[in-house]
C-alpha cells in the first residue's frame, strides 16, 4: 500500500501532458513497517469493533504476571528492574528542576522570646547595676 503525499512546486504553469509530470509533483512514498501495523489495527477496530477491542486487551493481559505468581528470582529481578527504573526517573526529574538556594540566609528580625520569669529577673539586674553606677558616682564625688 502507498501513500501519495503532495509537493508543493512554484512552478504551476508547467503543463502536465505526462504522467512522468505527475509523479514528479505527486511523490510515491511506501509505508513504514509501524505505519503499516497502524492502519492493520485501524481496519480491526473499524471491521469488528468492541468484540476485537476486548480480545485485544485480554492478548495483552497475558503478557503481565502479578508478581506474587513470580518465583522468588524473578521477583528479585523485577524488583531490582523497577527500582533501576524509578532512580533514573527521579535523577530525569531532579535533573530538570532549577537549583535555586539562597546565596546566604537573611537575619531574622524577630525577638527572641523570653521567658516571663527571666525578663523580670533582667530587669531587676539593670535597676540593680543602674544604682550601683549612681552610688559610685557619688562615693567618687566627694573623695
Amino acid at each position: 500500500m502507498f501513500v501519495i503525499k503532495p509537493v508543493v512546486f512554484q512552478f504551476f504553469h508547467l503543463r502536465l501532458s505526462t504522467l512522468s509530470h505527475l509523479n514528479v509533483i505527486l511523490q510515491v512514498m511506501p509505508l513504514s513497517n509501524a505505519e503499516k501495523q497502524h492502519n492493520f489495527r485501524e481496519r480491526k477496530k473499524r471491521a469488528a469493533g468492541s468484540e476485537w477491542l476486548q480480545k485485544e486487551r485480554e492478548r495483552q493481559k497475558k503478557y503481565r504476571v502479578p508478581i506474587s505468581q513470580q518465583s522468588p528470582s524473578e521477583q528479585k529481578l523485577a524488583r531490582d528492574r523497577n527500582a533501576e527504573y524509578n532512580k533514573k526517573y527521579r535523577e530525569k526529574k531532579s535533573a530538570t528542576k532549577p537549583a535555586t538556594q539562597p546565596a546566604t540566609p537573611k537575619p531574622s528580625r524577630k525577638r527572641r522570646r523570653i521567658s516571663k520569669a527571666l525578663s523580670q529577673k533582667n530587669r531587676l539586674v539593670e535597676k540593680l547595676e543602674l544604682k550601683v553606677k549612681i552610688l559610685e558616682r557619688q562615693n567618687n564625688k566627694y573623695r
